[in-house]
């Protein structure tokens, strides 16, 4: 995963503008995000990383672009007329193309990062799919990520990205029996063939799952 996400941010790459992440609750999508702009903040790439959970009803589309707009330093980028508006009425037809001229018109890549999409309500889910990833792929120097559970219903994510034209990429339970000891010998943990075999299987290697069966039964 970490040597996709850098060959999707380096600029002489030919890859596309948006990055799908997809797997289930638990396989560490949130702390890979985390991993992926600790390696932009190193690239020296400007960002912005939204976590969707927190978008209920009172969080707004408008609070959603100021937060981008702060995040990615690009308000001093924007006239002053346009600057008023772009706090109170972001919903705006002529603002959301604001918001994306100004990328396009900036020579600096940046990048969005968006966690847990369904987990957003859905008209920030439909916001997200019918004006920013479509948007972002003909703005030049912007790349976004986006994980969740599954995307967009009922698409599949391979569909989604051929429609979008957009990276893929999708994690999985650690099934590795090995990696599984070792991680829980480091822990004083010792479970023979047999039960390793099973507690994996029925987790299906989901090292959320398996942390609660291990709190629930034995810590």
């Amino acid at each position: 995963e970490i040597e996709q996400f850098k060959a999707f941010i380096d600029p002489q790459s030919r890859s596309n503008n948006i990055l799908l992440i997809e797997g289930d609750s638990g396989l560490g999508k949130t702390l890979l995000i985390k991993q992926f702009e600790n390696i932009a903040y190193s690239n020296s790439l400007t960002f912005a990383s939204i976590d969707l959970a927190q978008s209920n009803q009172v969080f707004e589309i408008y609070q959603l672009y100021k937060n981008l707009v702060h995040q990615l330093n690009i308000y001093s980028s924007f006239s002053q007329e346009l600057r008023l508006p772009l706090f109170k009425y972001f919903k705006d037809q002529e603002s959301h193309h604001a918001f994306f001229n100004t990328l396009e018109n900036n020579s600096q890549p940046r990048v969005i990062f968006f966690d847990s999409y369904e987990r957003a309500t859905p008209s920030i889910q439909k916001w997200i799919t019918q004006k920013i990833l479509s948007q972002a792929i003909q703005t030049h120097n912007l790349k976004i990520v986006l994980t969740g559970n599954q995307i967009l219903q009922p698409t599949s994510v391979s569909n989604y990205s051929q429609e979008y034209s957009c990276d893929c990429m999708e994690i999985d339970g650690i099934t590795n029996l090995l990696t599984w000891n070792y991680s829980l010998e480091e822990k004083g943990l010792q479970f023979n063939h047999e039960q390793l075999q099973q507690l994996v299987e029925t987790s299906q290697g989901n090292p959320r799952q398996i942390k609660l069966f291990l709190h629930k039964f034995i810590l």
